[in-house]
């Protein structure tokens, strides 16, 4: 997945309007995943990020050799089918319903104020 799809997916449970924990971490290559995290961050709390990593972070010379937050799409094959992708959407989707169902039926709300 690239960065895009991630905001898409955090705009989409944000749409929901319900308190919300983001959790994650991980990834093969620390620097992609401090630039994945970095820009959800952002998308999450709405702030812009400038193209350029600063200069002045003391990580810098590990975000090389572009020095920029965007991750450019692999190449990669992509080896899930149509119908896979389908199923895992009708199943999220399924479990998204079901959290909202929960959260309306039992009134969480009290938790949060």
């Amino acid at each position: 997945m690239t960065p895009d799809a991630f905001v898409n997916c955090i705009k989409e449970v944000m749409k929901q309007n319900l308190p919300t924990v983001f959790l994650g971490g991980g990834g093969y290559q620390p620097e992609n995943a401090a630039r994945l995290w970095t820009t959800l961050t952002a998308q999450i709390v709405g702030v812009k990020l400038p193209e350029e990593i600063p200069d002045d972070d003391d990580f810098f010379p590990f975000y090389g050799p572009s020095f920029e937050f965007e991750i450019l799409k692999g190449r990669r094959k992509d080896f899930n089918s149509e119908h896979y992708l389908a199923q895992l959407d009708l199943e999220l989707q399924s479990k998204l319903n079901f959290t909202v169902i929960l959260y309306k039926c039992v009134n969480l709300s009290f938790i949060f104020r």
